[in-house]
């Protein structure tokens, strides 16, 4: 059954605010025996993004699950950055990273894992 793991996801879990053992562009794994279910807050700059990546293998393979635009406005005497938020569900012993895009312009504010 693959939905097996999902009723699990909260069970003896609590939200823990990981931000200052977590950094962008670094790769982590999930090896509590659980999904974990993250929360990432990031501002960035006009026409760039935050992107959450995912791998069963570490150093390759990343495949982009989550995509949240940082800047949403820009005048030619202007560029404000605004908060963005990835959330997802990392599975067991899945690799995970957050990278700016195209460009690493990305300020990581907050990480808070339900773990």
């Amino acid at each position: 059954n693959s939905l097996s793991g999902a009723s699990t996801i909260g069970i003896g879990q609590t939200w823990t605010d990981v931000t200052s053992s977590r950094a962008k562009t670094t790769e982590y794994q999930n090896t509590t025996g659980k999904p974990i279910m993250i929360s990432v807050n990031f501002t960035t700059d006009f026409t760039q993004r935050g992107q959450l990546q995912i791998s069963t293998q570490s150093g390759s393979g990343f495949i982009i699950i989550a995509d949240a635009d940082g800047g949403d406005y820009y005048s030619g005497s202007q560029d404000t950055d605004h908060y963005a938020n990835i959330s997802v569900i990392i599975p067991n012993n899945i690799y995970y990273k957050l990278i700016g895009a195209p460009s690493d312009t990305l300020v990581l504010r907050s990480w808070i894992e339900l773990r």
